[in-house]
């Protein structure tokens, strides 16, 4: 039996379906292929979400809430902290085979320093498994080209001793090597949620709507999901795109003929409200003049309710790259909206092939993206026999990614940095 110590700041078990698509894609996918134990560093240790993804949990480094946190040192580095699950933590990594660091590792979500910060975290969990002769992955990565130089040392640091990195896209290869960071152990796989299975029983979804109270009446259901960029924005431009928001809603309902149905991708609000999706679609919601077209899941999900609710939708319009690839995963047209951040979008609707379908929500103007979102859906037939054309390829790409930490796994000791075949 192989074992496999996964970790990631605020990476997985925090609501963020995203997240955990990618971590299905790893845990599925290893399940199939071999024997294994997967232990899980987690913020949140939960029964329900190991029995789902057939993982056990362990507490990390991380504290429980930002509140927590503040002024400190990563959990179990203060003075008057507890640390039994240093031990914990410590006994499983000495008897693993492999370390899976996953998510953003170079966020700029906050600062980063001395033990603190996504990318010190992962930083740390790279130092432990190097100390402790074991090899590490640096799986999906992907994210913004780093601001700050202490990003950028330890991205090179985490990069240059990895026996893998996977990147989503040759966007973030190229950000790497910019970076300083280069070898032909950096290779471009896609993004891991490519792999996740659609859930095929259509009544789950309709069992979920029932539930909320939800009925449609007009012709067309189109998917919305729109994320707060709560670590860029202040209250004043989140206002201001908030009622950007309501009036591009309002015109959605009136040029697709469509009821919008809105599914949260993350419902995680410890730390900061702005980070629940729910939260956000209720600002934008109750300025609508069409608010009784508009309909909201007003509920913390699991990964297979999510994406049950996308296989009952006729278009998905979203600035978060996930849910454009749930809908995707179902071969539904899809529109991207880029918030400022074009890196995140552009790349991965050029792997869909699917370049016309996306806009810029902060520059363009509420006529021209309704106007490009009605386009996208004038053109849903061809958009949907593409995407059955090339997702399976994609999904069997993020699939070998999983394939060469296997084979990382099954190297020889001193070997494990010889690099997996390279995938187009």
């Amino acid at each position: 039996m192989k074992k496999v110590l996964l970790a990631g700041a605020s990476t997985y078990g925090v609501k963020n379906m995203g997240d955990d698509a990618m971590l299905d894609n790893l845990t599925q996918t290893l399940h199939e292929r071999i024997d294994r134990e997967i232990v899980f560093l987690a913020r949140h240790p939960q029964g329900g979400y190991d029995e789902e993804y057939g993982i056990r949990s362990i507490k990390n480094f991380e504290h429980d809430s930002r509140e927590q946190s503040l002024g400190r040192y990563f959990y179990g580095f203060n003075r008057g902290d507890g640390r039994n699950h240093l031990d914990a933590i410590r006994e499983e990594m000495a008897g693993c085979d492999i370390v899976v660091i996953g998510g953003n590792s170079f966020m700029e979500v906050s600062a980063s320093s001395f033990l603190r910060g996504v990318v010190s975290y992962s930083s740390l969990v790279a130092t432990l498994a190097i100390f402790m002769n074991k090899p590490y992955v640096l799986y999906g990565v992907h994210g913004h080209p780093p601001k700050l130089e202490i990003t950028a040392q330890m991205a090179r640091f985490l990069c240059s001793n990895a026996a893998l990195v996977t990147c989503r896209e040759q966007f973030y290869k190229g950000v790497l090597a910019d970076l300083g960071a280069t070898g032909e152990h950096i290779q471009v796989f896609g993004d891991p949620a490519y792999g996740i299975d659609p859930v095929q029983d259509p009544e789950l979804g309709r069992a979920i709507l029932r539930e909320q109270g939800i009925a449609f009446g007009r012709k067309n259901v189109v998917g919305v999901s729109f994320r707060h960029m709560y670590w860029v924005w202040d209250e004043p431009e989140f206002a201001r795109l908030a009622e950007k928001m309501a009036q591009f809603c309002d015109r959605l309902v009136e040029v697709l003929d469509a009821d919008l149905l809105v599914i949260p991708n993350c419902t995680y609000n410890i730390d900061n409200i702005n980070e629940d999706d729910r939260y956000v679609a209720k600002v934008f919601m109750d300025k609508m003049r069409h608010r009784a077209d508009i309909h909201l899941v007003d509920r913390d999900m699991s990964l297979t309710e999510t994406l049950s609710l996308y296989r009952g939708i006729d278009m998905i319009v979203s600035n978060r790259r996930h849910a454009c690839i749930f809908g995707a995963v179902y071969d539904k047209p899809v529109h991207a909206l880029s918030t400022g951040h074009p890196w995140q979008f552009k790349p991965f609707v050029e792997d869909l092939g699917l370049t016309g379908c996306y806009s810029s929500f902060t520059e363009d103007g509420v006529e021209e993206l309704a106007r490009a979102v009605r386009t996208t859906w004038e053109n849903r037939e061809r958009h949907a026999a593409s995407l059955a054309q090339t997702m399976p390829r994609l999904r069997e790409r993020a699939k070998s990614q999983v394939d060469a930490i296997i084979a990382i796994m099954n190297a020889k000791k001193g070997e494990e940095k010889v690099p997996p075949a390279a995938h187009p």
